[in-house]
């Protein structure tokens, strides 16, 4: 099978996807071809696309964490929704997604969200809501985190920023007290963004086409 221009495909069952490259040609198994697809999404206005994620925050034990859920516009960079837990499960995100979904009307009409391929993002009850939701859920590949821009620079902007605590957060209403405020409210005024994309779909092609 021909796909683009010097690259051929073939299958064998036991290995799974012959990709050729002129002379040269390897094997790929399904998982790995999957992996390779690059997601591409765009946003002309806020709504359109999400982008979440979750960090650590220290605690006073070595070792033991608080961990922040943040939702994201991409479009506007306003934080949609945020919440702090001991523990890193697909029912809080869940429960996250669902509240923030409520409190800003959003109904099915395209909103993507976007992820990592960490589990509570993938997890059985996270995906249930979003289905619930009609909301369309999106992830990077693995180990590939430029596909995953938005949340993971917020969070270093907010780590780096010097108003961001210096010592740990005694307990978990400490973390929360210390909320996360930038955009929170009203869309600030700056010049207008027309397009934001997370992969530009117009250059973004996959490395390898299952045939």
């Amino acid at each position: 099978m021909t796909g683009m221009t010097g690259m051929r495909f073939g299958r064998r069952p036991d290995l799974g996807h012959l990709v050729a490259f002129g002379g040269g040609r390897q094997w790929f198994t399904a998982a790995q071809v999957a992996q390779k697809e690059v997601p591409a999404h765009h946003a002309t206005g806020p709504q359109h696309v999400w982008s979440w994620d979750i960090t650590y925050l220290k605690s006073p034990v070595r070792g033991v964490f608080w961990y922040l859920y943040l939702i994201m516009d991409i479009w506007s960079r306003r934080i949609m929704g945020w919440a702090v837990h001991r523990t890193q499960r697909d029912a809080h995100a869940a429960t996250l997604c669902t509240t923030v979904c409520h409190e800003h009307a959003v109904t099915a009409a395209g909103l993507t969200l976007h992820a990592d391929n960490g589990g509570p993002m993938k997890g059985a009850t996270m995906l249930a809501t979003l289905e619930r939701l009609g909301v369309f859920p999106s992830f990077s590949r693995p180990r590939v985190s430029d596909d995953h821009p938005y949340s993971e620079a917020l969070f270093r902007t907010l780590k780096y920023c010097p108003a961001f605590p210096t010592q740990p957060f005694v307990d978990l209403e400490a973390a929360r007290a210390h909320h996360p405020e930038r955009w929170r409210g009203n869309t600030r005024d700056w010049s207008r963004t027309t397009t934001v994309y997370v992969n530009d779909a117009r250059s973004a092609t996959a490395d390898v086409v299952a045939g």
